[in-house]
């Protein structure tokens, strides 16, 4: 439903290459050239307003020290890694890897089960998955 790419950010998405952000709202950090960052930035697009949200971000091929800080702050993240786009930050809470930050982002903030991008059905769950 959405695009995806360097003019595809969603409605509210900032980009910034500074500090790390001090407000409370759900950060998404991000390139917009890599596919598996689209999958949450997806997510946050879809059930998130504008303003409840900054998507970040993020040089792949000269990474700042501030996104090696927050990814390696990840639940699951690689130690040994310069880091990795997707990362979430929601309060105290950090996830990497896509498909991880795209279901908590889809359980957290849909509005009802019924706009969730996730069916609870297994068929219709594995089908959403496979893209």
């Amino acid at each position: 439903r959405h695009g995806v790419g360097p003019a595809c950010q969603p409605a509210g998405a900032r980009s910034l290459s500074m500090a790390a952000s001090t407000a409370t709202k759900l950060t998404l950090v991000n390139n917009p050239v890599c596919p598996f960052g689209a999958r949450a930035h997806i997510a946050a697009a879809e059930h998130l307003k504008e303003g409840d949200y900054e998507v970040r971000v993020a040089s792949l091929s000269d990474k700042p020290q501030w996104f090696t800080d927050i990814y390696r702050k990840a639940i699951g993240s690689d130690q040994t890694s310069t880091g990795k786009v997707p990362v979430m930050q929601d309060g105290d809470t950090v996830l990497c890897e896509s498909a991880i930050v795209a279901e908590y982002i889809d359980r957290k903030f849909a509005a009802d089960e019924g706009s969730r991008l996730l069916s609870d059905d297994p068929l219709k769950r594995a089908e959403a998955q496979l893209f």
